[in-house]
């Protein structure tokens, strides 16, 4: 009786902790012009007292939207063209990423997950948000045609 208290005392402990947390952009769902670049901020904090190998994967919809693009960026990275990318996270330590949307051309609405997760972890701990961009043509902007660039205001091409 004793053994089975105690192993269930060890394994609800376990259970129960975290390893990391992630503190999602709270603007999940933006409006903007097409040829804007929109950013999400998201805050990793580990925590606990050693270093996580840490994950994250962009799940991106942007089938209506072709000409979007999109990355990650950390303070100490370039950007990471990538859909997914292995990172290290410190001992008790926060890392902020970013993840930039490129409005390239396309009026439309285009969304992607993003996903953190430790690899090694034996309880498939994943915490995951979707950002969500609604786009529209601004009132004037500039093309490039065969002969050079010329602006659209409000529909016409001048």
């Amino acid at each position: 009786m004793r053994w089975t208290i105690c192993m269930l005392l060890v394994v609800s402990s376990f259970c129960g902790q975290t390893q990391f947390s992630v503190e999602f952009d709270p603007d999940t769902n933006r409006d903007a012009e097409v040829f804007d670049d929109v950013w999400f901020t998201h805050v990793l904090r580990n925590e606990t007292d050693s270093l996580l190998e840490m994950k994250w994967r962009l799940f991106s919809d942007f089938s209506n939207t072709p000409e979007w693009d999109e990355y990650m960026i950390e303070f100490f990275w370039c950007g990471v063209f990538s859909s997914s990318f292995s990172f290290t996270l410190d001992t008790i330590d926060s890392m902020a990423w970013d993840q930039h949307i490129m409005l390239n051309e396309g009026a439309g609405t285009g969304s992607s997950k993003i996903c953190f997760f430790e690899p090694k972890d034996s309880l498939n701990t994943v915490r995951c948000a979707t950002m969500t961009v609604n786009a529209v043509y601004p009132d004037t902007y500039r093309v490039y045609v065969d002969t050079g660039f010329v602006y659209v205001i409000n529909g016409d091409t001048h």
